[in-house]
């Protein structure tokens, strides 16, 4: 990997887009992707941004894919006035 990749990929880590749309809205890829992305990220990137800020917040279930992979979800702040009582 080069510098400028390096680099690169260091600052879309540190990047904070949380785990939803600038709406609000938890979407996936499959609509993601054909939504104007923030200035200066393509289509993947954004994915990417999204994507991992996902998975550190994520909720690890104890049931699995078919590969043994935990499932996994978050709950967004627009879902919490559902959850709580």
């Amino acid at each position: 990997m080069q510098q400028a990749d390096t680099l690169h990929l260091a600052k879309l880590l540190v990047m904070d887009l949380g785990i939803c749309d600038e709406r609000g809205r938890y979407v996936h890829w499959d609509k993601l992707r054909f939504a104007i992305p923030p200035q200066g990220l393509s289509a993947e990137e954004y994915w990417f941004v999204i994507k991992f800020t996902r998975n550190k917040f994520a909720r690890k279930l104890s049931l699995g894919d078919q590969q043994g992979r935990p499932m996994q979800f978050c709950v967004t702040d627009s879902m919490l006035p559902h959850c709580i009582g």
